[in-house]
């Protein structure tokens, strides 16, 4: 999208239906090397992907900023399965390090470092430090709600997945059985799509005389849900507020109570009890579905095309019918919010924050995403017709047998996730995902909300409050969805028990305080 958001069009974030979010592509880098005159060397506190070669000191990447920048880093730097613990123990230490990079946390843990004083506002830097990454703040004010804490101040970069394929997954069907079927495309109103299914489930498509196809299957029950949930009017602001949304007067509402997630569920319900949707889904998973598919029994999905197996994937093609409801609502709500946590973070240790908040906005530059994401030119991508970094042969086909991600983990750091940057469509797209996949996602993302929400900041009273009530709740609604798809509690006869046991959980104090949360993320992304 190449225009301003305006502030017009919606009041939170806006989201046009020929281009997904107000995130912009990177800019060119604006700067000039070095960033410093003399020397720098900073301690760095990091987590290391899995798939990060050899020292994590030694990537290629740092040997390369050192020489432009004249910033030299340090590391200290732990695997994700250990990364949790450690990061506690440091934070918690005397010891602390200049900047802490690749180190996910949430909104209240960075609220409690910032009072702490242990993180500094970076605030006072961002427009003449930090263009690019300064840039993606004015355009998309959802952006700037989510990083600013209730002082009015940033404490840290964050991690922004705009990728077509992330923004919105790709949905694939088998065309071999569609067309045996007689079929020339997935139909849109959902009757029809279940009469197809029930035509999947009693004819021996895959020719091992069993009726064992599965009309519909996904990785979990979550994610059927999303891809559903537009038909019934339900999860109107997007995937990332999964139970809160908007109802038709724009009024904050809490989905699992409404009309139309019982209708959701009921339809769901026949599909289950008629064997039309994967009998497993309520403990499903990636291995699930690839098993499935690897025995020929997959028609439709969601996900990676890779989720079905490689000996059948090639069958698979893109559906980019968006399903119409009972009522007539026709949405694709299946569309996230590419802003994830703060990662990088610079203490009160570090005597150099100015140069620190340029070496870190190198990354939301063009080439700085192209580093994080591709490595070097020449030496593990060249340039697409379109001037797009593509994994050469060494990374793509590499002789020692490794993956892509393994090739690169001894250049970038981008393995593992959590990385100030951006994993954009040109460099990230382009090359992480195949291109039937990034087709039926940009047609799919265009019957995407024009509104979609990202994450709320709340007080610590409040943080403390949702810790205890989001769990107990969550948890009672999940029970509930497994028991009425099922048949074990009666969408009529118990509906209104479930509606009082979760207002005796204290559902009007958990809605209050995301009214509150709501209301935060308007007035600081200055939409009110």
């Amino acid at each position: 999208m190449k225009r301003r958001l305006s502030l017009l069009l919606a009041v939170f974030m806006v989201i046009g239906l020929t281009s997904a979010f107000a995130i912009e592509d990177p800019i060119p880098f604006k700067g000039e090397f070095p960033f410093s005159k003399e020397p720098i060397n900073l301690d760095v506190f990091s987590m290391r992907g899995v798939y990060a070669q050899g020292d994590f000191n030694d990537l290629k990447c740092w040997e390369w900023l050192k020489e432009n920048t004249n910033i030299g880093l340090k590391f200290e730097a732990y695997t994700d399965d250990v990364i949790t613990e450690k990061l506690s123990l440091k934070l918690a230490s005397s010891d602390l390090p200049d900047l802490f990079f690749k180190c996910s946390m949430d909104t209240s843990a960075v609220l409690k470092y910032a009072n702490d004083g242990v993180f500094i506002p970076i605030t006072p830097y961002l427009e003449e430090y930090a263009p690019h990454f300064y840039y993606q703040l004015q355009n998309d004010p959802s952006l700037r709600a989510f990083l600013t804490m209730p002082d009015g101040e940033i404490y840290g970069f964050n991690y922004i997945v705009s990728a077509s394929n992330f923004m919105t997954p790709p949905v694939f069907v088998n065309g071999e059985w569609l067309e045996k079927l007689g079929y020339e495309e997935v139909p849109a109103d959902l009757e029809e799509l279940k009469q197809l299914f029930i035509k999947v489930r009693d004819t021996d498509l895959n020719g091992n005389g069993e009726n064992d196809e599965v009309p519909l299957i996904a990785t979990s029950l979550d994610n059927l849900y999303r891809l559903f949930a537009g038909a019934f009017g339900i999860n109107t602001r997007g995937r990332t507020s999964f139970y809160f949304d908007a109802d038709e007067e724009g009024n904050l509402r809490y989905i699992p109570t409404s009309e139309g997630y019982r209708k959701l569920l009921r339809y769901f319900k026949e599909l289950y009890q008629e064997g039309l949707m994967y009998k497993e889904i309520f403990d499903s998973s990636i291995a699930n579905m690839t098993a499935v598919g690897e025995q020929d029994r997959i028609f439709l999905s969601k996900g990676s095309i890779h989720y079905v197996g490689a000996a059948n994937k090639d069958k698979f093609v893109g559906v980019e019918t968006i399903f119409k409801g009972p009522d007539g609502h026709q949405l694709n709500a299946d569309v996230g919010n590419p802003i994830f946590n703060m990662n990088t973070f610079i203490t009160y240790e570090n005597k150099h924050p100015e140069e620190t908040v340029r070496l870190i906005d190198y990354f939301y530059s063009r080439e700085g995403v192209e580093l994080m994401f591709a490595g070097f030119e020449g030496v593990t991508f060249e340039r697409n017709e379109a001037g797009n970094p593509v994994y050469n042969d060494y990374v793509q086909n590499n002789p020692d047998g490794l993956l892509n991600e393994e090739v690169l983990g001894s250049y970038v750091p981008w393995g593992g996730g959590a990385n100030p940057s951006m994993a954009e469509d040109r460099v990230f797209g382009e090359n992480m995902f195949n291109d039937a996949e990034k087709a039926v996602c940009k047609v799919r993302i265009k019957s995407g909300p024009e509104v979609v929400w990202g994450q709320f900041n709340f007080s610590d009273e409040q943080y403390s409050r949702l810790s205890i009530l989001k769990t107990d709740i969550d948890t009672y609604v999940q029970e509930m969805r497994a028991k009425f798809i099922t048949g074990d509690a009666d969408l009529d006869a118990d509906w209104e028990n479930y509606v009082n046991t979760l207002n005796r959980m204290g559902l009007e104090e958990y809605y209050s305080i995301n009214q509150s949360g709501l209301e935060a993320f308007k007035k600081a992304a200055g939409l009110e």
